[in-house]
């Protein structure tokens, strides 16, 4: 049921009902303000409260946990705010509480052990919010949720499982160094192999690393992301010197390396990466991250075309979106969902609002893309110059447009759009996909192996697998000399005794491995790349808005006192605020 009106005199048409709609949900917390003053100043308190407690980082926290806290204090975040400004919606609590329980419809089925701890967050928010969302339901008078018989579902969990550290991080002296695949500002990766499986793994000195909250993040993404599209992780840990990541190895080159070969890189194959690449940004954003280092060096791109997006150190956390379909809150946080000032990344990458110091959300990864996009097209950047003018140019938006990609210019014209608002995907991910310049892309079949030729592909995994080093990648060389007096190696770390939690990840299959090996297996049989990958289906196509997650708790009986009520789908509601 869409709508249901009852009215003493005449029934309101569709438009009036959510003209009518809307303006209740705008005066309903100045309504709250007005006659539960108290309720509104206690809740701030209690939100404020839960919320400085539980931002609090203990070590002995893993990253999937501090995943579920950090959606948390958002939901609670926002919250707090909108009570602040009087602007908070029933529909925003709807919504925000309802996709952390989709969240746990997630966790109960892959990771029960982290699905007991969100079920004791979302208990302890309902608690700090039933009040509030049953009286901003009532000022708006749409029919009410049971709050209270919510909240009940929520009580009763067990304790997680406890995790013995130890036997999930490999000893050193099992990980065999084969030789440097790279090296840069944060640490070095090399190729290296244990258990006889042929892994990336990355050191990154401690040194580099000062708080936890930073060093954690790449973990934190990798124990929420299983993409084809993005690298996978295989296990995480610290020793006394470094943080090690153990990767999959990808066999393949960065895009950068294809881009300076010299020889344009067609539309053809341009389009089969930038629609990974935007497959890549879209998982990431449901998933509930903001890359914020997309560029060419972050692209690996294998012989057969296919592409994976690299280096998950500059993440950052925010709103994700497991519901079973599009949310109002979810989409207004794209343009501007933080103003914490920072500014992460590479500078020429950086969008506008970020060079600016001013709010900024899940768009600014899409103005890299483009960036991105006419890199791939010309083999410049759109901002060249000095620093103070590259950054100038950056917000006036000012680049020549590629006039010799007339296929691609209208594409690197949507993206770079200086209002994060007017960018495309920033709304609707299917703006990207039905663009002209993918007309002729298979998106169905782009986690293939082979997916399009690149004809300078084996001239650079010759040089990659061979050793038989290009001028390019013999000055390459010659800057790392420098490097090489302070680069750490896999035999310059020491194992530590006590492992922390926020520091560890591993995937089953890889504990698996090392069950292997402890129990003195010489060949093990794990396969760690036969975990399937998540559907993609359940992102490309999910197009229509989420169901309201409590309409069972609604309580259909319940009118308003002036004998008037709206009752309408989130669908609706969500629709008419597009």
């Amino acid at each position: 049921m869409l709508m249901d009106v009852a009215s003493s005199e005449n029934a309101l048409t569709r438009e009036d009902l959510l003209k009518e709609l809307r303006r209740r949900m705008k005066s309903s917390m100045r309504v709250l303000n007005i006659r539960r003053p108290k309720t509104v100043t206690t809740v701030q308190y209690a939100l404020r409260s839960f919320i400085k407690r539980e931002s609090r980082l203990p070590l002995d926290r893993f990253p999937r946990e501090q995943f579920i806290t950090q959606q948390v204090i958002l939901v609670g975040s926002f919250a707090l705010r909108g009570l602040q400004d009087s602007t908070l919606t029933f529909l925003d609590l709807r919504e925000d509480l309802g996709n952390l329980v989709y969240l746990l419809d997630y966790l109960n089925i892959r990771f029960p052990r982290e699905a007991v701890i969100l079920q004791t967050y979302i208990y302890t928010l309902l608690a700090i919010t039933d009040e509030i969302c049953g009286l901003l339901e009532k000022a708006a008078q749409v029919t009410r949720t049971d709050w209270q018989a919510v909240k009940s579902t929520f009580q009763y969990t067990d304790q997680p499982q406890h995790i013995k550290i130890e036997l999930c991080v490999p000893k050193l002296h099992d990980i065999e160094p084969l030789r440097l695949l790279g090296a840069g500002g944060f640490g070095a990766v090399y190729k290296v192999r244990i258990g006889g499986v042929t892994m990336g793994g990355k050191l990154i000195p401690v040194e580099r690393m000062h708080a936890p909250r930073h060093a954690c993040i790449d973990k934190v993404v990798a124990s929420m992301i299983n993409s084809p599209y993005l690298v996978k992780y295989n296990s995480c840990f610290a020793t006394d010197k470094a943080y090690v990541t153990l990767m999959e190895y990808i066999r393949g080159v960065d895009l950068n390396r294809i881009i300076k070969v010299g020889e344009p890189i067609d539309d053809t194959v341009c389009a089969v990466i930038l629609a990974q690449l935007g497959l890549a940004v879209q998982y990431l954003h449901f998933r509930g991250f903001i890359h914020r280092d997309i560029k060419p060096t972050n692209m690996m791109v294998l012989p057969g075309g296919r592409m994976k997006l690299i280096d998950l150190d500059t993440c950052k956390v925010c709103t994700s979106l497991y519901a079973n379909g599009y949310t109002r809150t979810f989409r207004r946080r794209t343009f501007a969902e933080f103003n914490d000032m920072e500014s992460v990344g590479t500078r020429v990458f950086l969008s506008p609002e970020i060079l600016s110091l001013e709010p900024y959300g899940r768009a600014t990864d899409w103005w890299a893309v483009g960036v991105t996009a006419y890199v791939m097209g010309t083999g410049k950047l759109p901002f060249r110059g000095s620093e103070e003018e590259a950054k100038r140019l950056i917000k006036d938006v000012e680049y020549r447009s590629p006039n010799e990609r007339p296929a691609l210019k209208p594409l690197i014209e949507r993206l770079l759009q200086k209002n994060p608002r007017r960018r495309i995907s920033s709304a609707r991910f299917e703006e990207y996909q039905q663009h002209p310049y993918f007309e002729d892309v298979d998106w169905s079949r782009l986690d293939e192996t082979n997916v399009c030729e690149i004809k300078v592909m084996d001239q650079l995994m010759k040089i990659t697998e061979e050793g038989e080093w290009s001028a390019l990648e013999l000055r390459k060389k010659r800057r790392q000399k420098k490097e090489r007096k302070t680069r750490l190696t896999f035999a310059e770390i020491s194992d530590i005794e006590k492992h922390r939690g926020i520091y560890t990840y591993f995937t089953e299959p890889f504990r698996e491995l090392l069950r292997e090996l402890a129990d003195g297996v010489e060949q093990p049989k794990t396969k760690l790349a036969e975990e399937p990958y998540d559907l993609l289906a359940s992102f490309t196509e999910r197009r229509q808005r989420a169901s309201y997650r409590f309409k069972a708790f609604l309580r259909w009986k319940t009118r308003p006192e002036d004998g008037k009520t709206i009752s309408l789908s989130t669908t609706t509601i969500s629709k008419s605020e597009d």
